[in-house]
């Protein structure tokens, strides 16, 4: 991810991949057998990045505008949809922030608020959809 956002020229936020961490080897697993996975990946990734920015390019999927993304995170804020009109990724990535932005969201206690995230990313996804439908009626 941190080498398509580079070829890309998205700024990530700081610390994004700070806590992540080489994976430990299974007992069990051949050592030969991962190099060999490790050298698979290294010589196909290229180019299956190139692939996958031609398909975005290709489909005019645009990268998301930070104005735009910090409205959606807003209205999630407020525990509605976005109805302003947005793109999928620009509702992806404020779905994503706002769950950073809470800690992940991931205790039990939580659940209620994470499930509204949920809910309230499909409401804004369906709004830009109707809204992009009578644009081209």
């Amino acid at each position: 991810m941190l080498t398509a956002a580079k070829a890309l020229g998205i700024d990530l936020e700081p610390g994004l991949f700070g806590r992540w961490r080489q994976s430990t080897q299974r007992k069990g697993v051949d050592p030969d057998a991962l190099a060999f996975a490790d050298a698979a990946v290294a010589a196909v990734f290229p180019a299956m990045m190139q692939r996958t920015f031609d398909l975005l390019l290709d489909r005019k999927v645009s990268q998301p505008r930070s104005e735009v993304v910090e409205r959606i995170i807003g209205a999630f804020g407020r525990r509605v949809p976005d109805d302003d009109g947005a793109t999928f990724p620009e509702i992806v990535t404020a779905g994503w922030l706002y769950l950073r932005r809470h800690g992940g969201l991931s205790e039990e206690a939580d659940r209620a608020e994470y499930d509204m995230l949920g809910e309230l990313m499909l409401k804004s996804i369906e709004v830009a959809e109707f809204r992009e439908r009578l644009a081209d009626a």
